[in-house]
């Protein structure tokens, strides 16, 4: 066996080590636990509801559909009217296509109606119609709402409601319109701010054809392919023969990279950046057990007593390290990933979760590598205990304060604080994590290469002075150049 793999046998099957990432393992459990449940609380409104009212003769016909947590139309759902007196004008349930439509008496005053959408936990949605010609949506929080659109608008002629994101970057549409339109989206990983800023602002020029539709409440879906980054769908509705149109822009980003919501990739980062913060503690616990214990007790004497350098000491203790950090990280992620998918049924996908385990496996790295190199300095090991844990709390708690407080007095480098801690490996790896999930993402990096070298030198200068130290190679030479 070789002399590194004992070391890592030893830093890994560790009762202190195994004991920790069982600890750090539920607590990301816990976390993604923690999240489905928040979202399920979260989410009071189950369903949404597009439609429309018209007014024909002395009666106001209206017109809804409401739509399931699922994105497809929701049968069975009991929906009402009311008038300004609460009192029920029509009541009714949805059919097997999800839609319901009353035949209301005109009321001489304009005064609004209350369309009633019953949830199953009481918690009901209410839309208030205007006696008028109106398109109305109202969008759950299952369902994604427009950045603009015209919502419940007097005289407005189309309503657009987007129910379902698919990781490919298609889209299911609902449209609501009082009149011929003919359908239109556009595509792109840009917002435009211009877009919006009201109606007469999207452009046809580029955009795509969907169908031409009359009066009704209709789906489409968009499909768009082979598309590398985040989706943002504009969406228009153009009367036959006229130039006025109605927009809408998605408000949240369609990403082909992964179906994650956006509080489950918080959960996500939660449970790793626990682990990234407290997990060097075993680390530091083990380079004072491999290194700097038997240096401080005499061991180390009795050790080169026997065929083994310092140099081998020092390299195969750090290698098994090393080993331990990637093992233990890659435990911890596989872990989280299936509790993320068996909790909450989603998967932040293969590459940023492989970003992710680098970046943390490095991140240790780069801290034993800086506990090595106090070991490699010092001789007593209470001294080690002592720097090796005011460095831990520097970086974890004095460092960010110390730039957070520069930041407020003017001195703008809060942006470069990762450079300078040992979690800068992840900190680089999430943010091409960030990038693989979302072509929006932006962060303080803007040079690569600059990145990596910053990464090399916290894992590498560190540990080639503490070896330097640690097995006096200097003094040896010296010695040698003097005889």
């Amino acid at each position: 066996m070789r002399p590194f793999i004992f070391d890592f046998k030893r830093s890994f099957l560790r009762i202190s080590t195994l004991l920790f990432l069982i600890v750090f393992a539920v607590a990301g459990i816990g976390i993604a636990y923690t999240i489905d449940h928040g979202i399920g609380n979260q989410v009071d409104i189950k369903y949404s509801v597009i439609g429309y009212s018209e007014v024909n003769g002395n009666h106001l016909r209206v017109t809804a559909m409401t739509i399931g947590p699922n994105g497809d139309p929701a049968s069975g759902v009991k929906v009402s009217v009311l008038n300004s007196n609460n009192t029920e004008m029509a009541s009714g349930t949805t059919n097997s296509s999800g839609e319901i439509s009353f035949n209301l008496p005109l009321q001489q005053k304009i005064i609004p109606l209350a369309l009633i959408v019953y949830q199953e936990n009481g918690l009901n949605i209410s839309e208030f119609l205007h006696l008028q010609n109106e398109t109305f949506y109202y969008s759950s929080p299952y369902t994604n709402e427009p950045f603009f659109s015209p919502g419940v608008n007097i005289n407005s002629f189309s309503s657009f409601l987007v129910s379902n994101y698919f990781p490919n970057g298609s889209v299911k549409l609902y449209v609501s319109t009082l009149l011929p339109v003919s359908l239109y989206y556009n595509v792109t990983d840009k917002v435009s701010l211009s877009a919006t800023r009201g109606f007469g602002n999207f452009s046809l020029k580029n955009s795509h054809f969907i169908a031409n539709q009359s009066l009704g409440i209709r789906s489409y879906m968009i499909n768009v392919r082979h598309h590398p980054s985040t989706l943002l769908f504009y969406f228009l509705a153009k009367p036959i023969n006229s130039s006025q149109y109605t927009n809408s822009i998605t408000n949240y980003e369609v990403t082909s990279g992964s179906p994650i919501s956006i509080d489950e990739l918080t959960g996500f980062e939660s449970s790793f950046s626990l682990y990234a913060e407290f997990f060097p503690i075993i680390f530091l616990y083990l380079a004072y057990s491999l290194l700097a214990k038997p240096r401080g007790t005499g061991a180390l004497e009795f050790l080169l007593s026997k065929p083994i350098t310092r140099e081998e000491i020092f390299i195969n203790r750090f290698l098994g390290g090393a080993i331990t950090a990637f093992v233990s990280s890659g435990v911890f992620m596989i872990i989280l990933s299936i509790a993320l998918l068996s909790i909450t049924g989603t998967f932040v996908g293969i590459l940023p979760t492989l970003y992710i385990f680098i970046g943390l496996s490095l991140s240790l790295v780069a801290f034993y590598s800086l506990m090595f190199l106090i070991g490699g300095a010092v001789k007593s090991s209470g001294t080690f205990l002592g720097l090796s844990i005011f460095a831990y709390v520097f970086f974890l708690f004095i460092e960010p304060s110390l730039f957070f407080v520069l930041d407020l007095n003017g001195i703008h480098i809060l942006k470069y604080e990762d450079y300078f801690s040992f979690a800068a490996p992840l900190a680089f790896m999430e943010n091409l994590a960030g990038k693989s999930l979302s072509s929006i993402f932006t962060s303080f990096y803007y040079n690569a290469p600059l990145e990596v070298i910053d990464v090399a030198l916290w894992i590498f200068v560190p540990v080639i002075i503490g070896y330097i130290l640690f097995t006096k190679i200097l003094e040896k030479r010296k010695l040698i150049k003097n005889k």
